[in-house]
């Protein structure tokens, strides 16, 4: 373990915590690789009583190794994985980045993993890391591109599908590889799809946030339409009504056309 005066704090772990939305953002960007790789995510591993749970974990390593692989994360398609770690170096393991949170992490998730840390007997990252890459994410403001990286994203962007995962039958396909592998008694694998399964589930419930999203939104416009409408229609009935008629309402608000009064004498 480290001196408690070179050991992280929390806000300092905090700033190099990459959301969701910042992940997607930067997925094709040629300083990904080497920026996320020691940078935290969190992690949702499953639900509890009181919500989802998630784990605070070091970025090791991406995998792209498999142009195959493919997987939907908000609007975008990639092939690329996040090799995770929490404590040890033994508990790595590879990640959509569907299932990283989009929020900030939590003191008692910060505490957790470094009560793992001193558990596993493992190397926590230096103060100094962290405020190293703390300040490479900063530098990503005024990242220069050049012509050759400009054509390698360019490739990159090409190379994605266009064509989105089905969720529900990937999920059947998973199930019937579960079933196989529960006859074979294959723990490591049970365990493993069973964490693809997390990832398609909180793909779909994200994907399913944007759709609920998008349905508001319309019904907004077209309940506003509706108000303008019955409005105006309003207006109009009680323009034409007149005194005593049912319906008239002498404190309501009438268009009237402007008039100018002037002297032209000047008195």
């Amino acid at each position: 373990m480290l001196k408690e005066s070179n050991m992280p704090t929390f806000e300092e772990i905090k700033e190099i915590t990459i959301r969701r939305s910042r992940l997607v953002k930067w997925l094709n960007e040629p300083f990904f690789k080497e920026l996320i790789v020691g940078c935290f995510v969190r992690i949702g591993i499953g639900k509890s009583e009181s919500g989802a749970v998630y784990r605070l974990c070091m970025v090791q390593s991406i995998d792209g190794a498999d142009p195959n692989g493919h997987y939907k994360v908000e609007n975008r398609i990639t092939h690329k994985y996040l090799v995770c770690v929490w404590g040890s170096e033994s508990s790595a393991k590879r990640f959509q980045m569907a299932v990283v949170s989009d929020s900030s992490p939590l003191e008692k998730e910060f505490r957790q993993w470094v009560k793992e840390i001193e558990r596993s007997c493992s190397q926590m990252p230096s103060k100094a890391s962290v405020l190293d890459k703390r300040e490479a994410i900063r530098r990503t403001i005024n990242y220069v591109y050049f012509a050759p990286t400009v054509k390698q994203m360019l490739e990159e962007k090409k190379a994605a599908p266009t064509r989105p995962l089905n969720v529900a039958v990937e999920k059947d396909k998973l199930k019937r590889l579960m079933e196989v592998a529960k006859r074979k008694n294959d723990e490591a694998e049970v365990e493993r799809i069973c964490a693809k399964l997390l990832e398609l589930d909180t793909a779909r419930e994200a994907r399913d946030n944007d759709s609920r999203a998008k349905r508001l939104v319309e019904m907004n416009r077209k309940n506003k339409f509706d108000n303008f409408k019955n409005l105006s229609e309003h207006r109009n009935l009680q323009v034409n009504l007149k005194l005593g008629e049912v319906g008239y309402d002498p404190f309501s608000r009438r268009w009237t056309r402007s008039r100018n009064y002037y002297n032209a004498e000047g008195k």
